[in-house]
């Protein structure tokens, strides 16, 4: 289950991140794709 888990915490990390350096770029600022 501890695996479980920390795969499903990655995968949250991903899905922000990915969310995060969509709105940067919709926004128009690159900056938001190397954080």
């Amino acid at each position: 289950t501890e695996f479980a888990t920390e795969t499903n915490v990655n995968q949250v990390k991903q899905q922000n991140a990915q969310s995060a350096a969509k709105k940067s770029q919709a926004v128009g600022k690159n900056q938001g794709t190397d954080q």
